[in-house]
């Protein structure tokens, strides 16, 4: 009974403490466990760290998260005005996207570098010209 007892009080003395200690740490969405009668050992405190790992810079998957993906190409590509849009070639700078446009064929060059993919030039195969 005694033992019950002192495992309770110094349950309720180590868990008010943490609260006091770890208060700024459970406003970073860490969570606070206390474990009590375990067989192994005494009582515990575990804190975990439960943040989402996606918005870590050392995350690889979303390393290249603002350049222009062929997707975005081909998708402004038909916004300006060229139909049957599909991606002619790729490369560490630029991609190309061919297609035609007033019955021409034309080819249009977005710049990688940004998530907005910005035209870096036109150029047209076909009769006459007209502006871009």
């Amino acid at each position: 009974m005694l033992r019950k007892s002192l495992i309770a009080s110094l349950a309720a003395s180590i868990l008010g403490l943490s609260a006091l200690t770890l208060a700024p740490v459970s406003a970073n969405a860490a969570s606070v466990e206390l474990r009590l009668g375990s067989h192994e050992r005494g009582p515990s405190i575990v804190v975990r760290d439960n943040r989402d790992k996606r918005h870590y810079r050392d995350n690889r998957r979303h390393h290249r998260a603002n350049i222009c993906e062929p997707g975005r190409a081909v998708h402004e590509a038909s916004r300006n005005g060229v139909r049957h849009a599909q991606v002619k070639r790729i490369d560490h700078r630029f991609i190309v996207v061919d297609g035609r446009k007033r019955g021409d064929r034309i080819n249009i060059a977005f710049y990688r570098d940004g998530a907005s993919c910005d035209v870096a030039w036109v150029k047209k195969a076909g009769r006459g010209g007209y502006r871009y």
